[in-house]
């Protein structure tokens, strides 16, 4: 009976289109990706852009592997970037100038794999947030990883790209169009059609698409939107190390293999402040918005990532709040950020929940995923509009009944009731 009842479930989400109900994106973590993005359920990717593998030498620029992840979205489908600086920062950003912060890497979890993890116990680096050559170096690879991706590529009714010289047969358009203009070698600027003269090569994806109704488009149109990360260490979200004493990092066994650094009286010593952090933040997020103007920003956080704060318990439960400085800085991203969605990767109570269009669900790398916190955001009558998953959760079996829990509630808030 229960079986018969998935299936009507599945079946009547499906009749009904799954855009209507909460989007699920498959996390490239592993060769399952593919599989993953098969599933009718899962209806975008994410993809970790680590600075380090992309721009190992200044300004040189290999995004191979970042065009051959996007070559496994299925039509239809769209992706998310999520450009990762901390840990991955290439070592000519501190050539450069830029100041690092070092901690003890404290997992095991990944290690070596799809995440490219430092090992365990090793003494890792990440540039202090406030510094300014290391913003100055992270805003230039946000700027071409959006000249690549984001504004720097011409679509025409979603096709790339060739070029083509505007006839008098092809040169109306209606008014908006957007091209690229074409002179010698290079791409010299954007340009309306409608005030483009004949005789103008243009960049467009076929002579045969140059009608009235062709929509051309600057970006990839499969480009969802892109995480907005200034700074951080351990993982993709925003947060520091935070250990206020020498803590024992243990094996699997229970061992004590190594120990942490007081990473609070070494953030002290480097001058550390709320105030620095808040700032370093704002313009950094300034460049994401002037660089992805249209797309949405998605700010990843977790409860208490931050230095000199602690857990926040709300009625008495197993959930952890956000702590002051991930409040500040999602504030200043709800204010300030056009286009900001809150990601929480980790339990939020119901204060702060209101802000969250995203939760990620990882790190299960192939168990079955748990209910809980599904059940959790019902009962409180919130389902968010995005979740992430593993990919390698995404083809369990064993998750089949919770992916059909995510896909198929429609998002809701408190006291809102639809989106």
């Amino acid at each position: 009976m229960r079986r018969a009842v998935i299936i009507a479930l599945v079946a009547l989400a499906l009749g009904r289109g799954i855009a209507s109900a909460s989007q699920i994106c498959a996390v490239n973590v592993s060769t399952n990706f593919a599989t993953a993005m098969a599933d009718p359920r899962i209806t975008c990717g994410v993809f970790y852009i680590q600075w380090d593998v992309i721009e190992p030498t200044k300004g040189v620029f290999d995004w191979s592997t970042v065009d051959a992840e996007i070559a496994l979205i299925p039509a239809g489908k769209k992706y998310w970037l999520d450009l990762w600086p901390a840990e991955h920062t290439p070592a000519w950003v501190y050539t450069d100038g830029a100041v690092a912060f070092s901690f003890i890497w404290p997992f095991f979890a990944l290690q070596g794999g799809a995440l490219n993890w430092p090992t365990v116990c090793s003494t890792v680096k990440t540039p202090r947030p406030w510094d300014t050559t290391y913003a100055t170096d992270w805003e230039s690879f946000l700027a071409a990883a959006a000249t690549r991706y984001a504004n720097g590529r011409v679509f025409a009714d979603g096709v790339e790209n060739s070029t083509t010289t505007l006839t008098s047969a092809t040169a109306a358009f209606v008014s908006g169009d957007v091209g690229r203009l074409v002179s010698g070698n290079g791409i010299v600027a954007n340009t309306t059609i409608a005030s483009v003269t004949n005789g103008t090569t243009v960049i467009l994806s076929n002579a045969a698409l140059l009608t009235q109704t062709t929509t051309i488009t600057l970006g990839d149109p499969k480009l969802a939107g892109v995480k907005l990360n200034p700074f951080g260490s351990f993982t993709q979200e925003i947060i520091l190390p935070s250990n206020t004493t020498t803590n024992p990092i243990k094996n699997a066994t229970g061992t004590t293999i190594c120990f942490t650094n007081n990473d609070a009286a070494n953030w002290t010593a480097a001058g550390y402040t709320v105030n620095l952090i808040e700032t370093a933040f704002n313009n950094i997020a300034a460049a994401y918005i002037a660089d992805f103007p249209t797309l949405p920003l998605s700010l990843q956080f977790i409860p208490i990532g931050f230095p000199f704060e602690t857990n926040i318990e709300n009625g008495g439960g197993p959930v952890k709040d956000l702590g002051p400085t991930e409040r500040l800085l999602l504030a200043d991203c709800l204010a300030n950020v056009p286009n900001c969605e809150a990601q929480n990767d980790g339990w939020s109570q119901t204060n702060i929940i209101r802000s969250v269009n995203a939760y990620q669900e990882g790190g299960q790398l192939g168990n079955q995923l748990t209910l809980a916190w599904v059940v959790l955001l019902n009962k409180l009558n919130f389902v968010p509009k995005r979740y992430e998953i593993f990919d390698i959760d995404a083809v369990n079996p064993a998750n089949n009944n919770i992916l059909n829990v995510m896909a198929f509630n429609p998002p809701k808030r408190y006291g809102a009731g639809e989106w």
